[in-house]
């Protein structure tokens, strides 16, 4: 019986927790048998590009989203925003600095928040984590983006003037690129509108009241960028908002230079210029846009960097496998470096410690200490690699391998290629996204450009672009990527919340690369200022009784065109004389029945001050002044 007691008790106590044996009557125990799912958080990366002017949200399609996904759950997903950010159920929704999204039966499928900046957000970079929590799990999903500031006009004084008075000059100063005016009443001898600065201009108000004009100016951003023409020899500078070439630069670039490199000073005062054919580097000034010297830089000199303090010009000669360091101060050679197989590229790390540099003859990237003047590491990355970015992080390295067909990613602090990404086809130039979620890479043999998803090292799509696409540049705010197209006359701009082409920006054939000097297309706050006339104040009666007027305006609109002195007549034996300010006689007459009307030799005399003498042949002293002709 013994053998069979242990089999009961088993039996017993399996039945005591099946039935409820042993529960307090009215309470139910939870069955040990049954299982509770484990809660789940799911959130995706955000996507999109935030793009705002300041003292504005960014709205759709300059915002982001990402999709967010649970089981599991006892309570609702609170989303909570973080600083400078608003979130939202609806692309074009309300937004807020939080929401909730509601679990079904623990349960929350797919749904999207959408994250966009806040009018109150500070101006450059912004970034954070927006954080969705529900009972004990909690998410983070990284958000970023850019708040362009707006162009200031400082403050410009109003002006009283008289009849026949110049105006001061007005200059605008301020953060704009340009300054463009209305004006809303050009009775007083200013223009309806324009650009730029107003010159002095004569004053006019023929009438008996002061006139006023209110002149309102609207500052304009300045948007330009600078694009290289091999095949011309010259560089572009060209307006982003328009998208026109403004002007283009060759007067001091070296014959046959074939300018390819662009690198800006860290304060974008000086563009330096790389020019295989000539084996220099142009300085251009960015606020003449005029050269200032060019200097020996090595032989083919095919990739520029410059030191976060503007000290050291790095040129790498792609022929002679070289470094040439350069003293920017005095544009002197301080030290020459040999480097792998043809340099074809190089970045500089953020902290202006490391420099790197590709070597598509070795298949290599080299780490050169700049400190300690040594190549401190070098690493395969793939075949036939011409060019290189770093993440704005400074964590990721990509090399864009032409012959592999591939995109080296490296971890920069380990120093290993951590990922391959395939592209299909040659890989040529690269740009990264200011936040790092985005890489382009131009596909020179299909037209096209590749845009990958850095976050997950995935393909997004193609875009067409033009004939062997070469350099990419993305803008500040990453909304904007543009496309050097070698064999097309045109430069592509993609949107990059669409990753479509937008209106291409006309250039001239056989260029490679273009950098960005500013592109914030936000517009500032107008400022109106005022002008106001008064009518020349009525003529004193002379001595002889008669009134000789200080102005008048010969300009054939059948009002005031002569100049009439009253009560002239009585004195019919009487003489008037005109001089310019130089004493030239220009009108004289005995008696005065027809009066001047503002010529000298059958022409007009110009819009100044002139002098007269009136004698009235009364045997009192003769009569002198001065009187404006306006036109």
């Amino acid at each position: 019986m013994k053998k069979y007691l242990r089999l009961i008790n088993i039996i017993v106590f399996l039945f005591s927790f099946t039935t409820g044996f042993g529960a307090q009557p009215g309470h139910r125990l939870n069955n040990p048998l049954s299982i509770t799912a484990t809660p789940q958080l799911i959130v995706g990366n955000a996507t999109g590009v935030i793009s705002a002017c300041e003292g504005e949200a960014s709205v759709s399609p300059a915002i982001q989203q990402f999709t967010v996904s649970a089981s599991g759950l006892s309570a609702d997903v609170a989303v909570t925003a973080p600083a400078n950010f608003e979130v939202s159920l609806a692309a074009n929704g309300t937004y807020d600095t939080g929401i909730v999204l509601t679990q079904i039966s623990g349960s929350v499928s797919n749904v999207v928040v959408y994250v966009r900046s806040s009018a109150q957000a500070a101006t450059g970079n912004i970034s954070g984590n927006v954080m969705l929590s529900s009972g004990s799990v909690s998410q983070a999903a990284k958000v970023t983006g850019h708040v362009n500031p707006l162009p200031v006009i400082n403050p410009i004084a109003n002006q009283i003037k008289q009849n026949g008075q110049l105006t001061d000059a007005v200059n605008f100063t301020g953060t704009a690129g340009s300054y463009v005016w209305t004006n809303d009443n050009t009775t007083i001898g200013l223009g309806p509108g324009g650009t730029g600065n107003i010159a002095q201009f004569t004053a006019i108000n023929t009438g008996t009241v002061a006139v006023t004009a209110n002149i309102t100016v609207n500052p304009v951003p300045a948007t330009y960028a600078y694009a290289p023409n091999a095949a011309a020899n010259s560089v572009s500078l060209i307006n982003t908002i328009t998208n026109k070439e403004e002007q283009v630069i060759t007067q001091g670039i070296p014959a046959n230079s074939s300018p390819l490199r662009l690198v800006f000073s860290p304060d974008k005062s000086l563009l330096y210029v790389a020019n295989q054919g000539s084996n220099t580097v142009s300085v251009i000034s960015t606020a003449t846009n005029k050269v200032l010297t060019s200097f020996p830089a090595g032989t083919y000199p095919t990739a520029m960097a410059i030191s976060p303090d503007g000290s050291r010009l790095f040129v790498a000669g792609g022929t002679s496998s070289q470094l040439n360091i350069i003293n920017t101060s005095t544009y002197a050679s301080v030290k020459v470096v040999s480097t792998g197989l043809n340099p074809n590229d190089m970045a500089i790390s953020a902290d202006g410690k490391k420099l790197y540099i590709i070597n598509s003859g070795a298949n290599a990237v080299q780490f050169y200490d700049i400190a300690g003047g040594i190549f401190e590491y070098g690493l395969v990355t793939g075949t036939n690699p011409v060019s290189i970015v770093i993440s704005p992080d400074n964590k990721t390295m990509y090399v864009a391998n032409y012959n592999s067909h591939d995109i080296a990613v490296i971890d920069i602090a380990g120093r290993f290629v951590a990922y391959k990404i395939d592209v299909f086809t040659p890989a040529g130039n690269m740009a990264i996204s200011p936040d790092g979620t985005r890489l382009y890479v131009s596909n020179p043999t299909t037209k096209k450009v590749t845009v990958i998803n850095a976050l997950t090292n995935g393909i997004i799509t193609t875009v067409d672009v033009g004939d062997t696409p070469a350099g990419i540049t993305v803008n500040s705010d990453g909304s904007k990527v543009y496309v050097v197209n070698s064999l097309s006359a045109y430069i592509s701009v993609i949107d990059a919340a669409t990753n479509t082409t937008i209106q291409p920006i006309a250039v001239q054939p056989g260029g490679s690369y273009m950098a960005i000097y500013n592109d914030n297309e936000c517009t500032g706050q107008p400022l109106t200022f005022s002008i106001t006339v008064e009518p020349s104040p009525t003529p004193p009666v002379t001595p002889g009784g008669i009134i000789i007027p200080n102005t008048f305006s010969p300009n054939g609109d059948g009002t005031n065109d002569l100049w009439v002195i009253q009560n002239i007549n009585a004195y019919p034996n009487n003489t008037v004389e005109i001089f310019n300010r130089y004493g030239q006689r220009l009108f004289r007459s005995i008696g005065y029945s027809i009066p001047w009307n503002g010529t000298f030799n059958g022409k007009s005399v110009p819009t100044a001050t002139y002098y007269y003498i009136v004698n009235l042949k009364n045997g009192n002293k003769p009569l002198s002044g001065s009187v404006t002709v306006i036109r």
